[in-house]
């Protein structure tokens, strides 16, 4: 239901073998919570992103540490011994632990155990909990759609809110808390076929065209 609105990192890879010089550029989409732009935004702990990064997989995790400039270690590619053509990548342990030495070391966080992530598991990886007053927090109640809204149809708002340096609306309310995704401005119509797989939630405010973002998070009242 999310679009995969990830900024692409281009990354160039050169290799030489005897004369010849062979370059290639990757274009690389890693996952929102990956990155640590949305960790200082919703103000993480180094818990909180190691926490994150048990959430995916092996192959994700190493194509973050290439983002980071992190060595990878060759020892991490396997053979499937079942499928010739098939290469396993893990060392999970290992790939999480150099990470967080990259983050320890450049990234500034909270260094506290107090985590701000849901324990939910309707979200995985773990999405943060923001508090809000109680009338910012009634307020947002009352923008938040029925939960008969069919969500495979353009939603029309009449507002979004601002939280830090993004933009976002309330999609429906979960429990105690208003589970909310950040907005995009989205000019370009579709032209393909759209299903439950691939269409992002679209959203209408003053006739301006928004998509939903896989950046997302919980709101309760304080």
């Amino acid at each position: 239901m999310y679009s995969n609105m990830n900024e692409c990192v281009k990354k160039q890879y050169i290799t030489t073998h005897k004369s010849h010089t062979l370059s290639v550029t990757h274009n690389i989409f890693t996952p929102v919570f990956l990155k640590p732009s949305v960790w200082t935004r919703h103000g993480y702990s180094y818990n909180d992103v190691e926490n994150t990064l048990q959430h995916f997989s092996s192959e994700v995790l190493w194509l973050c540490a290439l983002l980071f400039n992190i060595p990878t270690s060759r020892s991490c590619v396997q053979m499937c011994f079942s499928d010739p053509k098939t290469v396993l990548i893990g060392m999970k342990s290992c790939v999480i632990r150099k990470i967080m030495n990259y983050v320890k070391s450049n990234i500034n966080l909270i260094d506290n155990h107090t985590s701000i992530l849901s324990k939910s598991p309707n979200h995985k990886p773990n999405i943060p909990i923001h508090k809000l007053y109680k009338y910012e927090f009634e307020r947002l109640i009352k923008h938040t759609p029925c939960s008969t809204t069919d969500l495979m149809k353009p939603i029309h708002m009449e507002r979004y809110f601002h939280f830090e340096d993004i933009i976002y609306v309330p999609i429906w309310v979960e429990d105690t808390y208003v589970y909310c995704v950040r907005i995009l401005q989205k000019q370009t119509d579709y032209t393909t076929d759209l299903n439950i797989g691939n269409m992002p939630i679209q959203i209408y405010i003053n006739d301006i065209k928004y998509i939903c973002s896989e950046e997302s998070m919980l709101f309760s009242q304080d």
